[in-house]
């Protein structure tokens, strides 16, 4: 179903979980920087630091000490062992019991203890104990492999060995504080550690990195480690400082490649009540890119990070090593991402390390609240050819072709993009357009986008550009590589109309432009950063070339819930992309439905278009409505059919929801509610718990039991009616008896529909807040039959 692919990725997510570390910066003029140093030429650039610095608080290690904890770490070794028997590990929800066995420390070349490796037999129970996780676990554990040892919110298996790392002494609380032996251990635990250590390094997870988060943010430390069990052979990660956040991962090759392994987390458990917030933020972004060749290219990037005062001494980023598909690891030697230098608006250099698709930067001190620092990356791109031979490049927003924090929602920047190419490459990016122009053989692409933006997105490459005005608004289209004369046009009217009808349901477009790109190549996707759409011509094609209106209208629809974006996920983002970001799909999804079924040719179509896209999310609703909510459908994880869920239940279940809450408010109120949120939330972030204030704000009553039992639990119901017109004297009655049969009962506006005199049809409702029970309804005299939500409005399968 075309309905069910065409999906917008979120446009910023943890990706690399175990690199996010408070961050550090410095008002401007006050930090003490540290002259410039010599550059590794493979990843780090770093003065001194010696291992024992490692050992001490933040506060006290001398400037720089980046590259000394990283030299610690780099060769990890097994000491002397400890008998293990009867002893017990203990760490968040993960238990570890050691029947018998050895436990040998993992030491640094420092000799500070790091973690320990077991060898012998015991038993491991994680318990999953948050009501949303367990809706997910047991889903995302199947889905990477079949067991039957999860059950009820518990994981249990026996064990053969396990190893855990840290940047921290985990066998005191093990074996007992005490003195501990620093002799070396056998060479045959050291060479085992070596290679579970390889294979972490292979996915991407660097140690090194974690324990310089780890001592340089002055927390207590990440602790990873891997359990070698039965069937599972979980992995495990917690962080109580920096994500706040345990975690329980899964290896797979689902995605073909070792990596993947780390990134399928089946179980998310919050370290204290609340979630991590970025405490840096991207404000201001400027992007320069020169190339001669169309391959490699010479890059800058100015950033301006904003903090919030609760940063540390590290600043992590996302940011790719190399862009070769075929490597499954950080490590590759072919179209590489290079980091020369990082300096700040002095000119003075700082210590970095640029691994496992990761940039540690290091900063002298922790900033106060407020606190602002402009840093100047200098990079080189050999990556922009690609390997199947088309003529373009996308930077995809929320992606780590620049220097990017890790947190959800850290970058909020306006743009400046200043992009020379060789011929026939040319720029293309979303806001005002500043220049364009042949400059010999190079064309020259200057753009600025002085609204904030989450989604950074530029592309280069052979496009024809052409440009159209509707109504006051620039329409400029690329092309990639195909000629089609008559698309200009027809995108240019479309993308004006939606404009137009959501600027009368919603509030005015922001832009005084839009930018619409169509690749062929991008099969059955579709994307909407700010400013810009990006549509797929292969659908186009494959839509014109069949017969039948069905799939022309599912391609019109999903044309304007791409425009529909601009509001709903651009102008108001969700709190969280896995949590809220229902707010950002389900309600493009049910707005362009309204919008486009409103433009038939006259009621009838108009009537027949929108049942259509009810029918479609009723079926896509149909197929996983044994799944998780709608809270936590971004937390599935797994093999494609995982996916599919997902796309279920945002793009089907979440619309009905959302009709369902518009029928009960009303239209009036409904989109006044709307038009408010787009108001006061423009520029902002916005959670479920805030919509739903917003909703008890605008109806006068608590609303929050709406979005708890339709948003965040799941289940659909499905209600039993039995009911009869009972006259006594000269009143009606309809009674009855209402059951739901669900293991999450759900409050429900039960609508009891009759005609009157005229032809009228009219309604009484009735609310069924409990599982079971009876109602008595009165009606208007002579009411001879009564239906029970004919339209069908409520999102429940009646009996």
């Amino acid at each position: 179903m075309i309905r069910r692919i065409v999906v917008r990725v979120a446009t910023a997510g943890l990706l690399f979980f175990f690199i996010a570390a408070r961050a550090f910066s410095q008002p401007a003029g006050q930090a003490v920087m540290p002259p410039a140093a010599s550059n590794d030429a493979a990843t780090s650039q770093s003065g001194g630091g010696s291992a024992k610095e490692a050992e001490s608080s933040p506060q006290s290690l001398p400037f720089p000490a980046l590259q000394g904890i990283l030299d610690d770490y780099a060769s990890l070794r097994a000491g002397s062992g400890y008998d293990a028997a009867g002893r017990e590990f203990h760490m968040g929800h993960l238990k570890i019991y050691f029947r018998s066995g050895t436990l040998y420390p993992i030491l640094t070349a420092s000799g500070k203890e790091a973690g320990f490796l077991f060898d012998g037999s015991g038993r491991y129970i994680y318990t999953s104990e948050d009501a949303a996780d367990r809706q997910s676990i047991e889903k995302n554990i199947l889905a990477n492999v079949s067991t039957n040892a999860y059950r009820d919110g518990v994981l249990s298996e026996d064990l053969g060995g396990c190893f855990f790392v840290s940047s921290r002494s985990l066998l005191d609380e093990i074996l007992g504080p005490g003195e501990r032996s620093s002799k070396p251990g056998p060479e045959s635990v050291t060479s085992q550690l070596s290679r579970l250590l390889q294979k972490a390094d292979d996915a991407d997870f660097g140690i090194d990195h974690a324990a310089a988060l780890a001592v340089l943010d002055g927390g207590s430390g990440m602790v990873f480690g891997q359990i070698d069990s039965q069937i599972v052979k979980p992995f495990y990660f917690h962080d109580p400082t920096i994500l706040k956040e345990e975690q329980l991962l899964l290896a797979s090759n689902v995605f073909g490649a070792l990596s993947a392994r780390y990134y399928n987390v089946v179980s998310r458990q919050l370290i204290g009540e609340k979630r991590a917030q970025a405490p840096v933020q991207v404000s201001r972004l400027e992007f320069s890119l020169s190339t001669d060749n169309n391959r490699d290219a010479e890059v800058q990037v100015h950033e301006t990070l904003l903090f919030d005062g609760s940063s540390g001494r590290l600043l992590p980023f996302g940011l790719y090593n190399h862009r070769e598909s075929a490597v499954n690891n950080w490590r590759s030697k072919t179209r590489t991402l290079d980091v020369r230098s990082i300096k700040t608006s002095d000119g003075r250099e700082l210590p970095y390390s640029h691994k496992y698709h990761e940039l540690l930067v290091e900063l002298p001190e922790a900033p106060p609240k407020g606190a602002t620092l402009d840093l100047t990356f200098d990079l080189g791109y050999h990556f922009l050819n690609r390997k199947d031979g088309d003529q373009y490049y996308w930077f995809a927003a929320g992606g780590h072709w620049y220097p990017n924090p890790p947190w959800e929602n850290s970058t909020r920047a306006s743009c400046h993009w200043k992009v020379r190419t060789k011929k026939p490459y040319v720029g293309v990016a979303a806001g005002t357009l500043v220049a364009l122009k042949e400059d010999g053989d190079s064309t020259v692409f200057e753009a600025r986008m002085d609204e904030p933006t989450s989604g950074p997105t530029l592309f280069i490459g052979k496009f024809q550009r052409s440009e159209a005005e509707k109504n006051g608004l620039k329409v400029r289209m690329s092309i990639y590589a195909h000629d089609k004369p008559r698309a200009p046009e027809a995108y240019a009217q479309a993308a004006s109309l939606l404009l137009d009808g959501y600027a009368r349901l919603l509030s005015p477009y922001r832009f005084k432009e839009i930018d619409i790109v169509e690749i062929e190549e991008v099969g059955w996707f579709m994307h909407s950063p700010p400013g810009l759409i990006l549509v797929s011509g292969q659908l186009l094609a494959r839509v014109l070339n069949k017969t039948g209106d069905r799939l022309k209208d599912w391609n019109n629809h999903a044309f304007a819930h791409e425009i529909a974006h601009q509001w709903w996920g651009n102008l108001v983002t969700p709190a969280s992309w896995q949590k809220d970001n229902w707010i950002s799909e389900s309600m493009s999804e049910y707005l362009s439905a309204i919008v486009y079924s409103s433009s038939g040719k006259d009621a009838r179509e108009q009537t027949q278009r929108m049942q259509l896209l009810l029918d479609d999310w009723w079926q896509m609703t149909d197929m996983s409505k044994n799944s998780v909510s709608i809270y936590q459908a971004g937390r599935l994880v797994g093999d494609w059919t995982r996916h599919s869920e997902y796309q279920e239940i945002v793009y089907g279940r979440g619309p009905l929801v959302l009709h369902m809450l518009r029928t009960m408010m009303g239209n009036d109120r409904f989109f006044s509610l709307l038009k408010t949120m787009v108001t006061k939330y423009a520029g902002k972030m916005m959670s479920t718990d805030d919509f739903a204030r917003e909703t008890s704000g605008a109806v006068g009553q608590d609303m929050k039991w709406f979005f708890d039992q339709w948003i965040k639990e799941p289940g659909i119901p499905e209600l039993q009616v039995s009911k009869s017109i009972i006259r006594e004297g000269d009143r009606t009655y309809v009674a009855g008896h209402l059951k739901q049969n669900t293991a999450h009962f759900k409050k429900l506006l039960v609508p009891f529909v009759y005609q009157v005199s005229g032809g009228q049809r009219s309604a009484k409702l009735f609310m069924m807040d409990e599982p079971e029970q009876d109602f008595r309804v009165e009606l208007p005299a002579g009411v001879s039959s009564v239906d029970v939500d004919p339209g069908h409005n409520n999102l429940v399968i009646y009996h």
